[in-house]
């Protein structure tokens, strides 16, 4: 099936990040605490002495979505729950799961991800306790912040690529994956 222009506006929107170019001062954007709408002097004002001007711009860039975005992903999801578990949830998700990056956040202790080389899933003090020796505090967090992804997102691009029709040695190789990984849930 050909992408209709919708398809190609929802990818757009669920791809969407701030390029870091100068700030337009007439775009508004949508904060995720309160789901109002903000140019960038109005938010300025709003969390002036809460947050440093930094941290304002940070805010801006990483967690407010410009307008037009969050009403196409409004859309998009409005589209996915009348479809059920359709199809535009799963290209939502994939491009969510695409898209992903360790926000540099506080590392939480329950969050599992697949460690790339063995394909196990560890938590941050698991993933201490086996490498520390090797790795080192900064190597740890640098291999947990930039190298492994998390259980959902692993699973996302796995039900992409199960979805796909697979050449004889990629199924031997998923059947290989996912018994490392129901040996790394018995861990």
């Amino acid at each position: 099936r050909v992408p209709d222009r919708q398809d190609e506006e929802a990818q757009k929107a669920a791809a969407w990040t701030d390029d870091g170019g100068p700030i337009n001062p007439d775009e508004t954007r949508r904060h995720p605490e309160d789901g109002l709408s903000y140019t960038y002097a109005q938010l300025q004002e709003k969390v002036s002495g809460q947050l440093t001007p930094e941290g304002t711009e940070a805010l801006w860039r990483e967690k407010m979505k410009p307008e037009w975005v969050v009403q196409r992903l409004e859309a998009l999801k409005q589209q996915s729950q009348q479809q059920g578990a359709g199809q535009a949830a799963d290209r939502a998700g994939a491009a969510k799961a695409a898209e992903w990056k360790d926000d540099g956040g506080p590392i939480k202790p329950e969050e599992t991800r697949r460690h790339p080389e063995d394909n196990l899933y560890y938590s941050f003090e698991e993933l201490r306790e086996k490498f520390s020796a090797q790795l080192g505090a900064e190597g740890l967090e640098a291999l947990w912040r930039t190298r492994m992804k998390p259980r959902w997102v692993v699973q996302q691009e796995e039900g992409e690529a199960q979805a796909r029709p697979a050449s004889p040695e990629r199924r031997g190789e998923r059947e290989g994956s996912r018994r490392r990984e129901r040996e790394g849930s018995r861990r």
